[in-house]
């Protein structure tokens, strides 16, 4: 693929197993994606002819433009770019990581194939690159902060939630007055690829700062010319929201924990559309952050494993001394809404939790054929 260089060599010799194979491509005047379905999200002809092979596309950056068969602006307010990469077949058979600021395309001019031992993840974690695209750039209306202390040794409130296709989990209250619930904003539904929205960060105490938001998921839009077969994992689902920092005794109090990044977006477009039964795609909230207490921080709410029980849902963050500071809310998983953050239950000093993120989309554009894949939340 033109420019594409300094990542690992994946590819075997003929006779092993491929893991990312990417044949000979149509001269260019073929090279048009979408054009077999009506509705979906994005309809491209690509303007250059991609290489005739790739060795070995494991991690990703979308903003790097050398990563990319061709950088697309699409047709929305913000004229949002995404990074396409595109070959005739493509085959998935190991763990490919995309972030960057950038939603990913993976465009194939005739058939995709992600293997049972195959994933992709535009997921956003915690001390991680954000997934590709996460947090989209017309989102801060809608992250809302949790309240800061009013006094010498009151506590933080949690942040609310980022909001995506359901709505974020509020934020929990702190001690003392002014502390009120920090709530979610819903998002209009989006109408082209994009990732998920931020949380609010946790409110600060006097000396205890609040914890950090918890960023979207990523977007990732997959478009075949013939076929999409899907056995492995799809995520792009939202971060955990930050632990709100303990309090000193006599001088502060505890700060609010962060929410948890709503869902991001996987959008599935070709004529035929395969989910094997061991597909896994999700696009669940993340679970916020659990506040302090007056003496002890609370613990970072956790993202969605898809090796645990389906649906996969993150767990928020315990409150600090045995959750006198309020613990973080889930995140919201298939038919689940999100949490809200707990509020204080100490006697004093003690932080509101941070509200579980929303889900995102997961959309598909043709004849699907759902072999009983698990599937959170629901297609939509």
């Amino acid at each position: 693929m033109q420019g594409v260089r300094g990542l690992a060599c994946l590819m075997f010799l003929v006779g092993c197993d491929q893991v990312f194979g990417l044949d000979d491509v149509e001269p260019v005047n073929t090279l048009c994606l979408g054009r077999n379905t009506d509705t979906g999200l994005f309809d491209y002809c690509l303007g250059v002819q991609p290489g005739a092979d790739l060795d070995g596309l494991i991690d990703i950056d979308t903003s790097d433009d050398t990563m990319c068969t061709e950088v697309v602006a699409q047709g929305d307010v913000d004229r949002t770019e995404v990074c396409v990469v595109a070959a005739r077949k493509i085959e998935i058979h190991a763990a490919v990581i995309a972030h960057g600021n950038r939603p990913l395309v993976l465009a194939a001019i005739e058939t995709f194939e992600l293997a049972e031992s195959g994933s992709i993840s535009v997921a956003s974690h915690r001390r991680l690159p954000n997934g590709a695209g996460a947090t989209f750039g017309r989102c801060p209306g809608n992250i809302i902060d949790g309240g800061n202390a009013t006094g010498l040794t009151n506590a933080g409130a949690g942040g609310a939630g980022g909001s995506f296709h359901t709505l974020g989990g509020a934020g929990g209250a702190g001690s003392g007055l002014g502390n009120t619930h920090a709530m979610p904003v819903m998002e209009p539904a989006p109408g082209f690829i994009r990732g998920g929205c931020g949380a609010g960060g946790g409110g600060n105490a006097r000396i205890a700062a609040g914890g950090g938001r918890g960023a979207g998921g990523g977007a990732l839009y997959i478009m075949a010319d013939s076929t999409i077969t899907i056995a492995g994992t799809l995520d792009a689902s939202g971060e955990g929201g930050g632990s709100g920092a303990g309090g000193t005794a006599g001088m502060s109090g505890g700060a609010g924990g962060g929410g948890g990044g709503s869902g991001g977006m996987l959008g599935l477009d070709a004529p035929m559309i395969t989910l094997a039964a061991t597909a896994k795609l999700i696009a669940n909230g993340g679970g916020g952050g659990g506040g302090g207490s007056s003496t002890q921080p609370g613990k970072n709410g956790t993202e969605a494993d898809p090796t645990t029980a389906f649906p996969f849902a993150a767990i928020g963050g315990d409150g600090g001394s045995m959750n006198t500071g309020g613990r973080g809310g889930r995140g919201a998983a298939e038919a689940t809404g999100a949490l809200a953050g707990a509020d204080f239950s100490g006697v004093g000093g003690d932080a509101g939790g941070g509200g579980g993120g929303g889900t995102g989309y997961i959309k598909t554009f043709g004849e699907l054929d759902d072999q009983g894949a698990a599937i959170t939340p629901a297609v939509n």
